[in-house]
């Protein structure tokens, strides 16, 4: 009997503008996708990224999308 196993999900990184605060936020995705590490909010896009870029260095594999 064969068994299958499912494979994890790559954690992802997920970018957005928030239409409340006109701020940015993001939030890492884990594989079974659950929100691990959502953010503070960000006046720029580019700021939002750099925060990324910072917690990535802990989870160097995950991925970045922009939600739109």
């Amino acid at each position: 009997m064969k068994t299958q196993t499912k494979m994890a999900k790559q954690p992802k990184y997920f970018y957005w503008k928030s239409e409340k605060d006109n701020l940015w936020y993001f939030h890492l995705e884990g594989g079974n996708g659950e929100v691990q590490h959502p953010s503070e909010g960000y006046k720029t896009k580019s700021g939002a990224i750099k925060g990324i870029k910072k917690v990535q260095k802990n989870s160097p594999i995950a991925t970045i999308h922009e939600l739109k």
